[in-house]
């Protein structure tokens, strides 16, 4: 089982929604995904209770408690037993042990990141954290910023000059605009059930497009996710 990690300093980095986007782009691959949930606030759990009330959700999908280091390893240890191919953590913010445990056992690392000063600053401190961390376990991880909350229109002046700062980082390709889809995304449910919901509906037709993009920004995440796990399998071996 790959463990897929979200990860920042920073509370409302965007995270949880980053993770969830991509949970309904491997859910509709036909992978069983374990999420395991870190943050004591329990917002994976109510996505899922929120998502099963509306039609929105994946049964391929389960949710696990994961907010020591105790059951982080419990819940790893069960959902491989199950037969579970991915799971997905949204870690909690700041350095812990906890965090260090889940950074410690990736196979990749997603540091979301807007174009922000503050957002790239920690997003920054995220990364340096990693680093180290990796360091000291003598382990290497694959890790890299993801875009999110591009603007539709073009970016400023001053948010070219911000993301300047990103540039010496490793980056995914995709980027996750700034879509009512993924503002929504945590009381609405999956992207893709939510989609065809829309689409059955000729008065939602609009809204349905609207969240086919984000569906295609999510589902390239997922991919090149996969591309990254694949490559470095393949140089394990």
């Amino acid at each position: 089982m790959k463990l897929v990690t979200f990860a920042s300093f920073k509370g409302g980095a965007g995270k949880t929604t980053a993770l969830m986007a991509v949970c309904s782009s491997f859910a509709e691959q036909g992978k069983r995904i374990a999420l395991l949930e870190a943050d004591p606030n329990a917002p994976l759990q109510n996505w899922r209770d929120d998502a099963r009330r509306i039609g929105t959700w994946n049964e391929s999908c389960t949710v696990f408690l994961a907010d020591t280091p105790s059951s982080l390893e419990t819940s790893v240890s069960k959902a491989e037993t199950e037969g579970y191919e991915l799971a997905l953590i949204d870690t909690q913010g700041g350095g812990s042990e906890l965090n260090n445990s889940i950074v410690a056992n990736s196979n990749i690392i997603v540091v979301p990141s807007a174009p922000s000063p503050l957002d790239i600053d920690l997003a920054i401190d995220t990364i340096d954290y990693i680093s180290q961390l990796c360091t000291a376990e003598n382990i290497w991880i694959p890790v890299a910023i993801l875009l999110q909350r591009i603007p539709m229109t073009r970016m400023t002046k001053s948010m070219e000059a911000d993301l300047l700062l990103l540039s010496s980082l490793p980056q995914y390709t995709t980027q996750m605009h700034e879509r009512d889809a993924f503002r929504t995304i945590k009381t609405r449910g999956m992207l893709h059930p939510l989609y065809r919901k829309l689409a059955a509906n000729p008065t939602h037709r609009i809204g349905a497009g609207h969240v086919r993009k984000a569906m295609d920004e999510a589902d390239s995440l997922a991919n090149e996710l996969v591309e990254v796990m694949q490559e470095e399998a393949a140089d394990a071996n």
